[in-house]
């Protein structure tokens, strides 16, 4: 991320991944073990990190101690307007051109497939289009449809980045949610 971003990063880790002990939620990561990664953060443009589920105050004094044994370099943020999915980004220029291709929801068939769920069918046509990223219009559709189903297609089936435009801010406020 840190190659592409025009902001410093942060860095909310677990205490390594959870194990289901008794019906309960183990982390068997130790204070060091979590802090051994501080350096390549930082390394990599973090500039704020914590501890998230598992960590206790050790883990924090551990993160400090290692903090206080790095020199953090300069970071070299970009200024290049970006555009990411969790696969691959895009660096925006005045002077090229981009391959977008466009997916409109605002047409019958399309609708129909938003509210049946049929999402697979909806984005199937766009899987294994050369482009640089895909735009989805929404436009003033007041259907109901399941956001977090449409999303969760989306991120397995496109991976290119996504601009999405709808004139209902409660589809954009999901989409950022999710």
């Amino acid at each position: 991320m840190h190659t592409v971003a025009s902001i410093p990063l942060s860095v909310k880790a677990n205490a390594g991944m959870p194990e289901l002990v008794n019906g309960e939620a183990v982390y068997k990561q130790t204070p060091e073990q979590f802090s051994s990664y501080t350096k390549e953060f930082v390394e990599n443009g973090v500039r704020l990190i914590g501890g998230c589920c598992g960590t206790t105050p050790e883990f924090i004094r551990a993160l400090k101690k290692e903090l206080a044994e790095i020199k953090t370099p300069e970071l070299e943020l970009k200024s290049s307007p970006t555009i990411a999915s969790a696969f691959n980004y895009l660096v925006l220029s005045k002077n090229k051109k981009y391959a977008m291709e466009e997916l409109s929801l605002k047409e019958d068939k399309a609708i129909n497939r938003l509210k049946n769920g049929d999402y697979y069918n909806l984005l199937q046509d766009y899987k294994s289009k050369d482009i640089d990223c895909l735009l989805i219009d929404f436009g003033d559709i007041n259907e109901t449809f399941d956001v977090w189903g449409l999303v969760c297609n989306l991120s397995f089936t496109i991976k290119k980045p996504l601009i999405i435009k709808s004139e209902s801010m409660d589809i954009l406020t999901k989409f950022l949610r999710y």
